[in-house]
Formats: structure tokens, sequence, C-alpha cells
């Protein structure tokens, strides 16, 4: 009897180290493609499969090649982090951090229920609230300290992008307002801001304003959580539930990808028919 439960056991591990085992090199992964009616039943489906995955993924880059990696913490935060746990206010845990000259720019952002910007000391005695921004991601940029801040909520979405700067004190200054709330973003090599917004993909550079890329991209269930560039600057990936979205810069086009179609979710067939039965198809 003994024998059996360590076999058992022994394959139950088996299956959980293979459900693991995935490629994390990007340049790997396969390509899902989506429905070409937005309106269909299929197209449905599909978003809503996304939404109920399991999966959330994180990109990072490892000896400059794109991967990515189940989150396995949904309050991870990547970058230097200072040593004390940060509290102000209602507010116990930091979403982005920057260390400055003087100590530590925290940016406290809890969704629906608000968000701060504060100033703390290396030490974490000290502290001042700079603004009410819900801050989503810091950008130390040549011209300055960037920000990218916003809340989409319950068909609610909003943001802007401000300037951090100090003079007696650590103050903001709102440098654009965005057309919906930011998820992520990153520098591209001239300089311009690559923004994932909650149902788009933009640039926007201090010379030409906003630039719209993708109006659409269909990852408004999918919550963006982190974007990086390939090396060659043509590609960036990025981050979030059930998929990997790769936008190409050169052709402008959009690809969501997974390791292999073991990672893909699948909707109950009861709830398939239903959904064909609402929608038709």
């Amino acid at each position: 009897m003994m024998k059996n439960k360590i076999a058992i056991l022994c394959i139950l591990m088996m299956f959980i180290s293979q459900a693991w085992a995935y490629e994390k090199n990007l340049t790997k992964w396969e390509e899902v493609s989506r429905p070409k009616d937005k309106l269909s039943a299929d197209a449905r489906i599909w978003g809503y499969a996304a939404n109920y995955s399991n999966n959330e993924w994180r990109v990072s880059t490892k000896d400059l090649v794109p991967i990515a990696e189940l989150m396995k913490d949904y309050s991870y935060v990547a970058g230097e982090k200072p040593e004390f746990q940060p509290k102000a206010e209602k507010f116990t845990e930091g979403h982005a951090f920057l260390k400055v000259e003087d100590g530590w720019l925290i940016g406290f952002n809890k969704g629906e229920w608000g968000g701060a910007l504060y100033w703390f000391s290396f030490d974490g005695k000290k502290n001042y609230k700079i603004s009410g921004h819900q801050i989503v991601a810091f950008l130390d940029t040549a011209d300055g300290i960037i920000a990218i801040e916003g809340l989409a909520h319950l068909g609610l979405s909003k943001g802007s992008i401000i300037k951090i700067y100090r003079d007696s004190a650590w103050k903001t200054e709102t440098i654009f307002t965005l057309p919906q709330a930011p998820e992520t973003a990153t520098i591209l090599r001239n300089g311009s801001f690559l923004i994932v917004l909650s149902d788009s993909l933009v640039t926007y550079s201090k010379g030409i304003g906003l630039k719209t890329l993708i109006s659409d991209a269909e990852w408004g269930g999918l919550y963006p959580n982190s974007i990086v560039l390939s090396n060659d600057n043509n590609k960036a990936y990025i981050g979030m539930r059930q998929f990997v979205a790769e936008y190409d810069i050169k052709t402008n086009s959009l690809r969501f990808l997974i390791p292999d179609k073991s990672f893909l979710n699948k909707l109950k067939k009861e709830t398939e028919e239903q959904i064909r039965k609402q929608y038709g198809g």
C-alpha cells in the first residue's frame, strides 16, 4: 500500500512539474489567431476564455532576450525597492518605486480605492504627500522623471502623463491627458514613450504629441502588466492574462502568443453553447 501511495505521489509530482515547465524565450512562442469578426460568437468565446484564464504572464529580458514568466505573486513589483515597508494614509503597499537623490518616490495605486504619490526618506521615517495621482509606472528620462497615472474601472478609463520635479519640495505637473488609463509603458530608442492603454497602444513624444498605433487592441479584459522591447527595438512584448502580445513596430501589427496550445484556456462546452445562442454562430 505504501509503495502504491509513493508511486501515485511521484506521478502527481511529475504532472505538476510538467505543468510548470514551459519555454520562456518569447521568440519561440506560438501565435493564437483571433477571430476576424469581433462581434461574432467565436470572438466572444475567445475573449471570455482568455479573461477566465489562470495564467498571468510578466515579461522581462534575460541576456538581451525577451522572456515571459508566470506570475506567482500578483503584488510583485519589478526594479529596486526600499528596505522599509512604506505606509501612508490608508495605503500599506507601494505600487511603483523610484530612488531619487534625497530618498524615494513611491506611488500607491489601489485601483477604485484610490492612490497617491509620496516622497519617503531613505530610511522611511519621514514622508509627505506629493499628489493624489494613481501612479502606474515611473519613466526616468533625459528630460527628468516622468510617470504615467490613471484608473480604469466600471466603464471609466482616464489617465495622464505627468512630470515629477523637485523645487523646495517634490511636485507634479501634467504634461498630457491620455484618452484612456495607462497599464504599462517603456521608452523607445528615439526617446518617445510607448504606452499600453486599457484598450489601445499609443506613442507620445514632446514634439509630436500622441499617436495611436492600435486603436482596438482587444486586451481590455486581460490586464496588461509589463512591457519590454526586443534587443533591436523592432518589437515590443506586453505581458498580460493568458497571452503575451507581440507588437511589430515596423509593420504596425499585433500578435497574441502562448508557449504552446496546452496553455490555452478553454470554456466548458455548455458555456460555449450559451454564448453561441446569445450571439449567433
